[in-house]
């Protein structure tokens, strides 16, 4: 919701940011963590994650990138291993692991381990083949994409009652449904039929909670019917970042549409986006969308495009600003492809973000 004018990568003065370089760093941080051998550092990497991701994708996106650069870097410098004369043949079973190799396997084991008991996406069933992509919007991240508190009461499988987090917790799951209500620091409702995954789906969820100084709350809907699908998402915050942002899409085969706007003030300025494209399949797109914002380094744009396979033809006015002091009017008309962020939203966040689409 945050900073979304940095993630359409309208102003490449934006990249020298304070705030952007400080999250990348952020982002980059997070990867450390992640690769830890502590469930504690995941937790904090997966939070660096919802936090960085929903405020400013792009030093998200950034971030990831320069460590895998660095980790490509240091694969590269490291001494080639040494080539051994043929020896009697040994089965891959019988093979002695390495050290840095069982470190690492017992490490990805504990991770996966960790993961299938706090799912990323607690409340939806993004694992079935069936299911739609999960929606890529900050209200739908803040209300399911959050490591799962520690529950303690009693928990019969299809009935729980007792304590998650700073909050009451009650569930229902019978199989092919479920439903879930928490009350206190975040009161929230949640309902789920096929929560399993499958060819039928539904979720709706609303809920207020408070969380870093901040008062938050998340309201949305999806469902998906042999591949006929929809999703709704709103959020609202109060607090250091004050605002607003929503999201829609459907897809009805060959056809989608997706829409997305938002809203932020915070110390370190205001800004407001809207965006929205339709079109068939990954043959053709027409887009549309427009930003403005008030910082360090304002400015404002707008635009329309067309997508003709990977290829995609953008038009419209934009204004920046080094610093508030040097201003930059330009009329763009910019030929580009699926990996070229548009210098206005687009209404789908992973291409204004220049972010790889999720699984």
């Amino acid at each position: 919701m945050d900073g979304h004018n940095e993630s359409s990568k309208h102003h490449s003065s934006h990249r020298n940011h304070d705030r952007t370089l400080n999250d990348t760093m952020a982002a980059e941080r997070a990867w450390e963590l992640w690769s830890s051998k502590d469930p504690a550092d995941w937790d904090r990497a997966l939070d660096a994650r919802a936090r960085i991701s929903t405020h400013n994708p792009k030093a998200w996106s950034t971030g990831m990138h320069n460590a895998e650069e660095e980790e490509a870097k240091k694969a590269k410098a490291a001494p080639p291993a040494v080539q051994e004369k043929p020896a009697a043949v040994v089965k891959e079973q019988d093979k002695p692991v390495a050290h840095d190799d069982q470190q690492t396997a017992a490490t990805d084991k504990l991770r996966d381990e960790y993961l299938d008991q706090k799912p990323v996406h607690p409340g939806y069933a993004p694992h079935s083949r069936f299911a739609p992509e999960t929606p890529d919007s900050p209200a739908y991240d803040a209300a399911y994409n959050q490591p799962e508190e520690e529950f303690n009461g009693l928990d019969l499988g299809f009935i729980r009652a007792g304590v998650k987090g700073h909050s009451l917790d009650f569930g229902v799951n019978v199989g092919l449904a479920k439903t879930e209500f928490q009350l206190g620091q975040e009161t929230r409702l949640d309902a789920e039929f096929m929560p399993y995954g499958g060819p039928l789906h539904a979720r709706a969820g609303a809920g207020i909670g408070f969380k870093d100084n901040s008062l938050h709350s998340e309201v949305g809907v999806g469902a998906n019917a042999f591949g006929i699908n929809g999703d709704a998402d709103f959020g609202v915050k109060a607090g250091e970042h004050t605002g607003v942002s929503g999201d829609v899409r459907g897809n009805v085969l060959p056809f989608h549409v997706q829409a997305d706007a938002g809203a932020d003030i915070s110390p370190n300025g205001a800004d407001a986006y809207t965006g929205a494209n339709t079109g068939i399949a990954d043959v053709f797109d027409v887009h549309a969308g427009g930003h403005v914002n008030a910082d360090d380094n304002s400015g404002a744009g707008a635009g329309v495009g067309v997508k003709l396979g990977d290829k995609s033809l953008d038009f419209g006015p934009s204004i920046s600003s080094d610093g508030n002091r040097t201003v930059h009017p330009q009329l763009h008309l910019d030929p580009g492809n699926d990996e070229d962020p548009t210098f206005y939203p687009t209404g789908d966040r992973i291409k204004d973000s220049g972010q790889t689409a999720k699984n």
